[in-house]
C-alpha cells in the first residue's frame, strides 16, 4: 500500500539527513591542512629575499653574544671583584634571561621583529663593547648582567618570529633551522676568538670590544635587509619589463616583414600561389582581365 512504502521510506531520509550533516560537521571540525613544508628544498627555502642577509646578521651576531656569559666573571675578577661577587653576576644575567625577554617580546609585537631584533643586538653591542668602564662600579656590573641577559635571551626568542616575518609560512620551517643552526660556529668561535685575545693581550677589555663590533656589525645588517631586498626585487622587475618590451619590439618586426614581402612573407605566399595556377591550367586574376580587354599576349 501507498502508505506503508512512504512510511518506510521516512527512516531512510532522516538516516541520509543525519548522516549528511555528521559529514558536514566532521569538515568543519576538521583542521586545517598544513602547508607543504616537505615539499620544499633547502635551496628553495635560502634563496627567497631577504633569507640569507637576515641568517648571516644572526651568524654574525652569535659570535658576540656569548662572550660575556663565558668570561664576564673572569672580567669581574681580573678587575679586583672577590668570587662571590663575580659569580652574583651570572645569576643576574640568568635572572635577565628569564625576565627581561618578556617586555622585548611585547614590544617586538607592536614594532615589528626586525627592528626590535636590530636594536637588542645594537644595544648589546654598545653595552659590551663599554664594560671595561661598567665593571669599575659594581651596580652598574649587575645592572649590565641583568640588561645584557634580557638581550641574549630576546635574541634567541626572537630569531624564530624573524624568520616567519621573512618568509612565506611553507618556508619557515627550513628557515628557522637554518637560522638556528647558524647560530653554532659563532657560539663556539666568539667565546675561543676572545680566549686567544685575552691570552695574547692579558685583559679581556678588546675582547669585549670586538664582541660589540659583532653586535653592531648585526644591527646594520638587520635593518639593510629590507633594502636590499626591494632593490632586488626592483631591479628584477626592470628586467622582466625590458624583456617583454624586447618580445614586443621582435614581434612587431616580425609582422613587418611579413607585411613588407620578406622571405616567409605575404609576396612568397603570393608567388606561390600564381605558380600553382599555372600549373593546373587556372587562370589567374591578371589573365581574366587580359582576355576581357582584349591586351593581353595573342591579341591581333
Amino acid at each position: 500500500p501507498p502508505s506503508s512504502a512512504s512510511s518506510s521510506t521516512q527512516p531512510k531520509l532522516r538516516d541520509s539527513a543525519e548522516k549528511s550533516e555528521d559529514a558536514e560537521h566532521s569538515e568543519d571540525a576538521a583542521p586545517p591542512a598544513l602547508p607543504p613544508a616537505a615539499a620544499v628544498t633547502y635551496l628553495e627555502a635560502l634563496t627567497q629575499p631577504g633569507v640569507v642577509p637576515s641568517i648571516s646578521a644572526a651568524a654574525i651576531a652569535a659570535f658576540g653574544l656569548w662572550v660575556p656569559t663565558v668570561y664576564i666573571v673572569r672580567h669581574a675578577q681580573d678587575s679586583g671583584y672577590d668570587s662571590d661577587t663575580s659569580s652574583r653576576v651570572i645569576l643576574a644575567f640568568g635572572l635577565g634571561g628569564i625576565i627581561g625577554r618578556l617586555p622585548i617580546a611585547y614590544v617586538a609585537d607592536l614594532w615589528g621583529q626586525r627592528l626590535v631584533v636590530a636594536a637588542v643586538v645594537a644595544c648589546f653591542g654598545v653595552l659590551t663593547a663599554l664594560l671595561s668602564w661598567i665593571v669599575k662600579v659594581e651596580g652598574l656590573l649587575y645592572s649590565y648582567g641583568f640588561v645584557a641577559g634580557s638581550l641574549v635571551g630576546s635574541f634567541m626568542a626572537l630569531l624564530g618570529p624573524l624568520m616567519a616575518e621573512t618568509v612565506r609560512p611553507k618556508y619557515m620551517p627550513k628557515v628557522t633551522t637554518a637560522a638556528f643552526s647558524a647560530l653554532g660556529p659563532g657560539f663556539m668561535g666568539g667565546p675561543a676568538i676572545a680566549g686567544r685575545l685575552y691570552d695574547s693581550l692579558g685583559t679581556l677589555d678588546w675582547s669585549f670590544a670586538l664582541a660589540g663590533l659583532f653586535g653592531l656589525v648585526a644591527a646594520v645588517m638587520l635593518l639593510l635587509t629590507p633594502c636590499i631586498v626591494q632593490h632586488s626585487e626592483q631591479q628584477r622587475a626592470e628586467e622582466e619589463e625590458a624583456a617583454e618590451e624586447e618580445e614586443e619590439r621582435a614581434e612587431e618586426g616580425r609582422a613587418g616583414a611579413r607585411k613588407e614581402g620578406h622571405p616567409g612573407g605575404v609576396g612568397r605566399d603570393h608567388a606561390a600561389s600564381e605558380a600553382g595556377r599555372a600549373e593546373r591550367g587556372v587562370a589567374g586574376p591578371e589573365d581574366l582581365f587580359s582576355r576581357r580587354t582584349g591586351s593581353g599576349p595573342g591579341t591581333a
